[in-house]
């Protein structure tokens, strides 16, 4: 990766292969550390969901993201992760 392969890469290829380029380094982070992908292998289970959610919410580092996020929008964050 780097900026040859990107000026390589034609443009309509780009997002395709910049999102392949990333699950394959989350791949080899994860042989490389065995740290858990999901939140099923982190032993995380939907009936936490809701505890997370009202902490999510409430996090002050939440003050920097660039859009509002509800209680609604952290749940449904978390069920679409865990999907």
């Amino acid at each position: 990766a780097g900026a040859e392969q990107y000026i390589a890469t034609p443009p309509g290829e780009r997002p395709q292969k910049t999102i392949a380029s990333l699950r394959e380094m989350k791949n080899d982070l994860y042989l490389s550390t065995s740290l858990p992908r999901t939140l099923t292998e982190a032993g995380v289970g939907k009936d936490v969901f809701e505890e997370i959610a009202q902490k999510a919410v409430k996090d002050p580092a939440l003050g920097f993201n660039p859009l509002p996020v509800s209680h609604e929008d952290a749940l449904a964050i978390l069920n679409n992760a865990f999907a």
